[in-house]
């Protein structure tokens, strides 16, 4: 009988991209993701067989091609795209939990007009999405 749970994954990655409206005004969003994979990773702590464990670097790359591929609405919307990819790529990884949170960004101001492709780090509050999944059998939850 296992008393310890294990995890692993990758704290603050930083991913800025500029959304494209329909109305052509470009919006520039910035989020920092926190990504924790749990799984059959106790070989890694106790055998140093690292097998089953997704490196961090991994873990940044799949944050940024989901962030390439998703429109990034939200935080949450990001977070279930995000965890989905990771349950999907990872046969090992039984559960997700996905921290992302939007940085507020606004457009520059210049001779008195919003610039075109300008953009400002804006304001104190951020956006933060949860998000957490698990594999169920054969199904995500």
């Amino acid at each position: 009988m296992d008393l310890a749970s294990f995890s692993h994954g990758k704290r603050k990655v930083k991913i800025g991209k500029v959304r494209k409206r329909p109305n052509g005004v470009n919006e520039f969003v910035e989020y920092v993701v926190g990504v924790q994979l749990e799984g059959a990773t106790k070989m890694s702590f106790t055998k140093g067989d690292n097998r089953m464990v997704v490196a961090t670097d991994t873990v940044k790359n799949v944050c940024y091609v989901v962030a390439k591929l998703d429109d990034m609405n939200s935080p949450e919307e990001y977070g279930i795209s995000l965890a989905r990819k990771f349950l999907h790529e990872y046969s090992f990884v039984t559960g997700v939990r996905i921290e992302a949170s939007e940085k507020p960004w606004s457009r520059a101001i210049v001779n008195g007009s919003e610039h075109v492709h300008g953009f400002l780090r804006g304001g104190q509050g951020e956006h933060v999405g949860y998000v957490e999944m698990r594999r169920l059998g054969s199904g995500i939850s």
